[in-house]
């Protein structure tokens, strides 16, 4: 998951660590905001064939692991499947973060990805454990 999509859609989201910042300290604020609203949109565009391949994951993954590895690679394309659903919140949440570090504010992805965390914990115990 990591490798085959996160890591893609943050080294597209990147080119902002750029663009943004050189826009800001030029004092073109709207530029700033064109930028990320652009990346934005191709952060979007870019999840679809990363979609595509996680949904694919269980046959793209039995073929390529061992025979008696198939139910692994079957409970892995599950959760892949699953994973699909956060990738345009994970799109977002790049292209905001890098908003937010040209204009030299680094407290607020912090903030978001603590409250992601409590929230994470308390769904995997709520999933794991109680249901």
């Amino acid at each position: 998951m990591n490798i085959t999509g996160y890591a893609f859609l943050e080294g597209v989201a990147t080119s902002l660590d750029t663009l943004a910042p050189q826009a800001y300290g030029a004092g073109n604020k709207k530029l700033v905001g064109l930028h990320v609203q652009r990346m934005t949109i191709f952060l979007f565009l870019v999840c679809i064939p990363v979609a595509i391949m996680w949904i694919s994951s269980p046959w793209i993954l039995a073929a390529l692991l061992p025979t008696q590895e198939k139910e692994l690679a079957a409970i892995s394309g599950r959760f892949l499947r699953v994973a699909v659903g956060g990738l345009p919140g994970y799109a977002v949440f790049e292209a905001g973060k890098r908003f937010g570090q040209a204009q030299g504010d680094f407290w607020a992805a912090f903030w978001v990805l603590v409250v992601s965390v409590l929230v994470n914990l308390v769904l995997n115990w709520g999933f794991v454990f109680v249901s």
